[in-house]
């Protein structure tokens, strides 16, 4: 379970960004985007396999034969090679590589080494992670695109996606309801310091490049989108949610082998069991949010590095405050989590015998 969460992390960590911040907000209509090229016809695009005959490059598409004209300068295209491409008439245009049969593969590869580990467990968590990914895509991007506030929409998102999670895994019983409290408490910790901190620092949210895209694309195609800093404070959230989840379950699930090993041990010692064992997991799982964002902000960390004058220009850039503000709100929420988890587990696993 903890490699499936992590992915949540992973998937939702700090994008990179390189248009400098204002100490000012500005019109919404000032964040157009340099790169941002309208297009009123909307393109096809074909999946296709390269033809070499006599030195010239066809593409074959549904069995039709189309001469190559090679837009994307990154291409580098020899006989066999699968692409995507646009249809103009009666020639077609590489737009990029076809990768969908080895990320396919990946998913694959993926997938049997849940299940092999994990049998039928496996298959239901991989059940989970597909719903979890069909929620993010399927109904809360198209929520706050159209005005959904995206705050509450991805604490709500959480919450489902960890139900579903530990009821697919661990079963409906005590385990998974004292993991889901803690998941809940650390969510709300984790939004409400984010929100506190990201106030305190004064941003809000257009230090990234691709959030002055996006409320720029949402305005220009007709969108409601609200609230770019929300979104941005919203996926500070979710990207800790993973490990928020990965932390509760863990504790849960280790009180719950301790009070089936010792049924009389009482609930103060059931407690303070899993506050020890929540301290060993919060000394691992801090370094791997650290390294979660690190990872996602390496583009960002490497670009301004060329324009990071001294250490006092760096603490006070826009960029890095917000970095470490959802670096640190994170590990607030899973170190919270542990103590609500460790109460929860502890009441539930002995309310009968100490009525």
């Amino acid at each position: 379970m903890k490699n499936i969460l992590f992915f949540s992390i992973i998937f939702f960590a700090v994008s990179s960004a390189y248009a400098d911040s204002w100490a000012e907000k500005p019109d919404i209509d000032f964040y157009a985007h340099p790169f941002v090229e309208e297009m009123n016809d909307p393109q096809k695009y074909e999946s296709g396999k390269v033809l070499l005959e006599n030195g010239i490059l066809f593409a074959e598409i549904r069995g039709e034969k189309y001469p190559l004209d090679i837009y994307n300068y990154k291409v580098t295209l020899s006989g066999g090679e699968r692409v995507v491409c646009v249809i103009d008439g009666d020639r077609a245009a590489v737009m990029d590589y076809d990768r969908t049969r080895t990320l396919l593969l990946l998913v694959f590869l993926f997938a049997a080494g849940v299940i092999i580990l994990k049998t039928v467990s496996g298959i239901r968590a991989l059940a989970a992670l597909f719903f979890a990914l069909a929620a993010v895509f399927g109904i809360y991007v198209p929520a706050i695109l159209k005005g959904v506030p995206p705050v509450g929409a991805g604490i709500f998102l959480c919450l489902i996606i960890s139900l579903v999670t530990f009821y697919a895994v661990g079963g409906r019983g005590k385990k998974s309801a004292a993991a889901l409290a803690g998941t809940v408490f650390g969510l709300i910790s984790a939004s409400f310091v984010a929100y506190v901190f990201l106030t305190l620092i004064k941003t809000r949210g257009f230090c990234d490049e691709q959030l002055q895209l996006l409320n720029y694309l949402s305005r220009k195609g007709g969108m409601l989108l609200s609230d770019v800093a929300g979104v941005f404070l919203a996926g500070i959230v979710i990207s800790a949610s993973g490990v928020i989840m990965d932390v509760a379950i863990t504790v849960s699930s280790s009180l719950s082998a301790i009070h089936s090993a010792n049924p009389a041990i009482t609930r103060k010692n059931l407690f303070r069991r899993g506050m020890n064992i929540g301290g060993d997991v919060i000394a691992s799982m801090s370094g791997s949010l650290l390294f979660a964002y690190a990872g996602g902000a390496l583009f960002l960390v490497l670009s301004r590095s060329f324009f990071t004058y001294s250490a006092g220009y760096l603490l006070n850039a826009e960029w890095f405050a917000a970095l470490i503000a959802g670096i640190f709100s994170g590990t607030c929420g899973m170190i919270l989590a542990v103590p609500f988890t460790s109460s929860a587990a502890a009441f539930l696993f002995t309310r009968v015998k100490q009525r």
